[in-house]
């Protein structure tokens, strides 16, 4: 375990981990505690509003209505759902709510920032509310986002700040506040930076779990290629198929559609590329004679082995050359004559006396321009 550790330091990397401290109103405490009552014209309003979407009778198919219907009759009574555009209501204004409170106690904590001062996220709100929740959320690194809590889940709002530390190490610091309040579905909240831990290698002591993952991968890898290459031989001397050396190993085996040395993303199993893709294309093209056999092949990343057999050799497609041919050797020709030009160009510019004339003074040589620039490269000099 040890030398895998040490033989391969880039498979036992810290990311960047962000801790933060979150701060989110409880809607259902805050909307029990706020006191609304919407007058008549509010609750008529918002009723017209949403009557064709939420309030209109569903009829059955071929309904035929009464010859004295009125278009009312398509819609439930207002006195018959009133509770339920009360709530809505009652909703709305509870969001509403929170977003000034949680927007002012931002504007406060960022106020308080810019003097140069800190304190608790608890302080930014009004004193006495019982719907404030403040929370520290150990670090995680990118990949975690997705399995923090509900509540406190907004991939983006977070990425923003992994995005700006990989472009600029040290750049995101404790203290740093979302610039915005952030949104999920279970509702709205505001977080501070606690810190920004930096990518490093991990300690032996870290790694250990992770060492002893690879190490058992490495030496079980080893172990399949050496029982694959035995039973191979018997394939490829002839005493048995590799029908029967699937069989015998409970391997399974894929036929694929033909492809070009560019089609590795082709070599597809349960529509899945391969993972050793790359070697497996290799070793296929190695392949001289239809029916032969290549293996062991795998990489670091696949846990699977490969054998291959070649089935056929297809000849390249000559309409496609043919039509692709013209427009190559343009591109071809085009860029070999621009580097030509660009070589030429060089070289007369390398052997040309270019003087300069200047206000005072006899013309200067090029080179003796450049080297009063290196010399004073202010530009105190007087031309």
């Amino acid at each position: 375990m040890e030398a895998t550790y040490n033989d391969n330091p880039e498979q036992f990397v810290l990311e960047n981990r962000l801790g933060i401290e979150v701060a989110r109103i409880e809607r259902p405490r805050l909307q029990a505690a706020i006191e609304f009552d919407p007058t008549a014209e509010e609750v008529e309003a918002r009723y017209e509003a949403d009557k064709d979407t939420l309030w209109r009778v569903r009829r059955p198919e071929g309904y035929v209505p009464p010859e004295d219907a009125l278009p009312e009759d398509d819609y439930r009574p207002l006195t018959e759902i009133i509770e339920s555009v009360i709530r809505v209501l009652s909703r709305e204004h509870a969001q509403k709510e929170e977003a000034r409170i949680l927007q002012e106690a931002l504007d406060q904590l960022k106020a308080m920032k810019e003097l140069g001062e800190s304190v608790p996220m608890e302080q930014a709100f009004p004193e006495g509310i019982e719907y404030v929740e403040v929370r520290t959320i150990e670090p995680f690194i990118q990949r975690e986002v997705y399995e923090l809590d509900d509540d406190v889940k907004n991939p983006a709002a977070f990425a923003s700040l992994f995005l700006k530390e990989r472009a600029s190490p040290g750049s995101v610091k404790p203290g740093d506040l979302c610039e915005t309040i952030a949104a999920n579905g279970q509702g709205n909240f505001i977080f501070r930076v606690i810190e920004m831990l930096p990518k490093r290698t991990m300690t032996y002591d870290e790694a250990l779990p992770d060492a002893l993952k690879a190490t058992e991968e490495s030496k079980a890898k080893e172990l399949m290629a050496e029982a694959i290459g035995q039973s191979l031989e018997r394939v490829r001397s002839g005493e048995e198929t590799l029908e029967d050396f699937a069989q015998e190993n409970n391997y399974t085996i894929h036929e694929m559609d033909p492809v070009s040395r560019s089609q590795s993303f082709n070599l597809k199993i349960d529509n899945k590329v391969l993972l050793a893709r790359t070697e497996v294309m290799a070793e296929a093209f190695d392949i001289l004679e239809e029916g032969s056999v290549a293996g062991p092949v795998t990489n670091v990343t696949d846990s699977a082995g490969y054998v291959i057999r070649l089935k056929s050799i297809e000849a390249p497609d000559m309409e496609l050359f043919n039509s692709l041919r013209s427009s190559t050797e343009t591109r071809l020709l085009s860029a070999k004559k621009q580097a030509l030009l660009d070589a030429f160009e060089a070289n007369l510019m390398a052997a040309a006396d270019i003087r300069v004339y200047q206000n005072d003074g006899p013309a200067l040589p090029r080179s003796d321009l450049i080297e009063e620039a290196a010399q004073d490269p202010e530009g105190s000099a007087t031309p």
